[in-house]
C-alpha cells in the first residue's frame, strides 16, 4: 500500500484524529459502515462480532469460541494474509469475502476474520472517525491482561476524544466475556486507567527512572529495555496516524543499545514527555517530532510478513 504522506492535513488536533487515514479509511466498502450503534460499547462488541484474535484462538480456540485454527484453515483460509492485512479495506473485504452481511450480523467463529489486537484497536478507530469522533490507536502494554503477575504485555487500544468530559479516554475493544473471565479482568475496558494500559512513552519514562523493572514488558522473548524504546517509536507513528503492523519498526526503534549516544537518548527522553501529555496542547511537537529521521518511518520501510512462527498446515501458504 503507498501512502501520501504529503496530502494537506488539518493542524487542529480534533479535526486531525477524527479524519480517516489511508490505513482506517473503508473505501469501497464504507456501505458496512451504515447502521453502527452509536455507543462504544456497543460498537466494541461488533468489533468482536468480526475478529477472532490469533493468541486467544491457539491457545484457547476450543474452550472460549468451540473452535480450532485448523478449522478455519479446513475453510480453506489464508490465515497469514488475514493476519498480515494492514488497512481497513483490505480487512473488510476478506471480511465480506467469508459472509457477505452487515457487520452487526451474527457470525459465528468460523466466520471471523484472523487479527490481533491492532487489528482490534483499529476497527474501532475506524468506527469513531467515520462518524467524525476524534480517535486513534495507541501503542503500549497492558497490565490487565496477566493479573497479579506485574506484567505489562504487549497490547494495542483505541483512544478517542469525549467532548462532554473534554478527555481522551482509552477502550479495549478486544475484550470480549471469555476474556473477561477468563483473565478475570476487573477494571472498566471502556475506559481503561492509564496506570492499567501503559503508552510506549510511559514505559520509557519508567524505565528510565528505575521505577520499574524492564524485563516485565514485552511479548514472549521480546522484553527489556530494547522492547519499550520500539514501543516508544511505534507509538508516535501511531499517533501521527501511520498504524503499521505490530512487528517490524524502523530508526531509534530498532537500532542496538550499544549504537545508542546521549543525544539519542535525550531525544527519546524528550519524545516520551511530549506523548504521554493527556491533553492536545503538544500535537504540534508531536507532528514535529515525526519529521525527525531517526523516529519517522521510511518511505522505502516494508513490514515483514509474520504468523508467530505457528504451524500453517492446511492453509494456502
Amino acid at each position: 500500500m503507498r501512502e501520501n504522506r504529503d496530502k494537506k492535513e488539518s493542524t487542529d488536533p480534533l479535526e486531525y484524529y477524527s479524519q480517516h487515514s489511508d490505513i482506517t479509511n473503508p473505501k469501497a466498502y464504507s456501505h458496512l459502515f451504515s447502521g453502527l450503534p452509536t455507543t462504544v460499547p456497543e460498537l466494541c462488541r461488533v468489533v468482536q462480532n468480526n475478529f477472532v484474535h490469533l493468541l486467544i484462538l491457539k491457545y484457547n480456540g476450543k474452550k472460549a469460541y468451540g473452535i480450532t485454527m485448523e478449522d478455519l484453515q479446513e475453510k480453506g483460509r489464508n490465515l497469514k494474509e488475514e493476519l498480515n492485512m494492514v488497512t481497513i479495506e483490505e480487512k473488510l473485504k476478506i471480511i465480506y469475502d467469508i459472509k457477505s452481511s452487515p457487520l452487526t450480523t451474527k457470525r459465528s467463529p468460523v466466520e471471523q476474520i484472523l487479527g490481533n489486537c491492532r487489528d482490534f484497536a483499529l476497527l474501532l478507530c475506524s468506527f469513531l472517525r467515520h462518524r467524525g469522533i476524534p480517535a486513534r490507536v495507541r501503542s503500549g502494554c497492558a497490565k490487565y491482561l496477566n493479573p497479579g503477575q506485574e506484567f505489562y504485555e504487549d497490547h494495542y487500544v483505541t483512544e478517542y476524544w469525549h467532548t462532554q468530559e473534554n478527555r481522551w479516554i482509552l477502550v479495549d475493544s478486544q475484550i470480549d466475556e471469555f476474556q473477561h473471565k477468563f483473565m478475570k479482568i476487573t477494571i472498566d475496558v471502556h475506559d481503561v486507567p492509564r496506570d492499567e494500559f501503559v503508552v510506549g512513552g510511559e514505559a520509557w519514562k519508567w524505565y528510565r527512572t528505575q521505577k520499574v523493572n524492564p524485563e516485565k514488558f514485552g511479548i514472549f522473548d521480546f522484553t527489556g529495555p530494547h522492547y519499550i524504546r520500539y514501543k516508544l517509536v511505534n507509538d508516535l507513528a501511531f499517533l501521527n496516524k501511520e498504524e503499521t503492523m505490530a512487528w517490524g519498526g524502523w530508526g531509534l526503534g530498532v537500532v542496538g543499545d550499544e549504537k545508542l549516544s546521549p543525544k539519542d537518548y535525550a531525544l527519546l527522553d524528550y519524545l516520551a514527555e511530549v506523548a504521554t501529555r493527556t491533553d492536545n496542547k503538544p500535537f504540534e511537537e508531536i507532528r514535529r517530532l515525526y519529521k525527525n529521521p531517526l523516529l519517522r518511518k521510511p518511505d522505502n520501510w516494508q513490514c515483514p510478513v509474520w504468523f508467530f512462527g505457528f504451524e500453517e498446515s492446511g492453509s494456502k501458504g
